[in-house]
């Protein structure tokens, strides 16, 4: 290639990374371990899709905070806020959660007609160190 084609051809590599960059805005990496652990058949697809909304959660109802401080933090959903998300059924979710919960992968208060249930991720080989 030319020294001409070369810089076109850096220019379009720069242009669809930004364009990426804008696409995946506010989403986080998934943690490996979380990942193995769908592999080897500890945790369910439902379980899985459910501990993704909830560290997606987390990372909206904290933000701006550091990694250090939102760890473990208490954070508020309801239900049919989750289930809005079309990942799971409201049947599933609440059978994914309490087996989350029995995993030991997550804490819940549950809610009522007034306040939201409140939620906390428990283990933090969870999250990634930003």
């Amino acid at each position: 290639m030319t020294t001409h084609e070369e810089t076109a051809a850096e220019d379009r590599r720069q242009v669809e990374a930004k364009k990426t960059q804008r696409l995946l805005k506010g989403f986080f990496p998934v943690p490996r371990s979380l990942l193995w652990q769908l592999k080897q058949g500890i945790i369910t697809k439902s379980e899985y899709s459910l501990f993704n909304i909830f560290l997606h959660l987390e990372n909206q109802f904290v933000k701006g905070k550091t990694s250090e401080s939102k760890r473990g933090k208490w954070f508020f959903c309801s239900n049919k806020d989750i289930c809005s998300y079309k990942l799971i059924s409201e049947a599933t979710f609440i059978r994914a959660r309490k087996s989350l919960k029995a995993k030991k992968f997550i804490d819940y208060k549950s809610g009522n007609s007034i306040a939201a249930t409140e939620y906390r991720i428990l283990d933090v080989k969870y999250y990634v160190d930003e």
